[in-house]
Formats: structure tokens, sequence, C-alpha cells
């Protein structure tokens, strides 16, 4: 009698870790799913972008940011929208994509200095930029 209680309490155990195993797994696949549009939708601007139109790209870049920028940092997400701009000669929106760039809640050390190396000398180069 003694092993059967232990054995369902085993079970009840063992059920609430599967349980819980699943829900995160759940998770990390959705994570990875957001993350694979998020690539393939960046990939697809910038063979728009090399074909010339820049405006269509830029539109697909931002898209990509607003719906997956929180996602995962790449500095390349934020610095192709930042360049074409920049081409267009609209500084101060390429300032704005810096400036949030910069401003991503960014923890992992080199991760952040990336973005610092890649986005404070293109912001300090927009602002000379913009004032003319």
């Amino acid at each position: 009698m003694f092993k059967s209680r232990k054995k369902r309490k085993n079970k009840k155990i063992l059920k609430k870790i599967f349980k819980e195993q699943d829900k995160q797994l759940s998770k990390s696949n959705k994570i990875l799913d957001k993350r694979n549009k998020s690539v393939q939708l960046f990939n697809e601007a910038h063979k728009i972008e090399k074909l010339g139109n820049l405006d269509k790209a830029l539109s697909m870049y931002r898209k990509n940011i607003r719906l997956y920028g929180d996602l995962h940092f790449n500095t390349d997400h934020y610095k192709r929208p930042a360049i074409i701009l920049e081409k267009m000669g609209r500084f101060q929106e390429a300032l704005d994509i810096c400036e949030e760039a910069l401003s991503l809640p960014i923890e992992h050390r080199k991760t952040r200095s990336n973005f610092d190396r890649e986005f404070k000398p293109r912001r300090n180069r927009l602002i000379k930029k913009a004032k003319t």
C-alpha cells in the first residue's frame, strides 16, 4: 500500500515536470519561429535593397524591427535601414534608428560592444550631417 502511494506521488511529480518542460519547449519553439521569420524578412529586404528598390527595402527593414526587434540583437537589422536613410539624405530618421539601436536593453557585453562600435560613430556622423 505504501509503495502504491509513493508511485502515485512520483507519477504526479513526473507529470508536473513533463508539463513544465513542454511549456518551456513550446515557448522556445515560438521564439525560434519568430527569429527564423525575422531572418527571412531581413534577407528578403536585403535582396530588394540590392536590386535598388530602397523604399520597399526600407519598409521591410522597419517592419522587421517593429515585429522582431526585441527578439535578437543583430547590428545589421538596424544598420541597413540607417544606411538607406543616410543615402536618401534623411539624416534625422537615420539618427533615430541609431539612437534606438543604442538604447536596446542588451546585457551581453560583447553584443553591447558591437552595437556601440557600430552605432556611436554613425550617430556622431549623422548629427553633423543633420545640422548642415
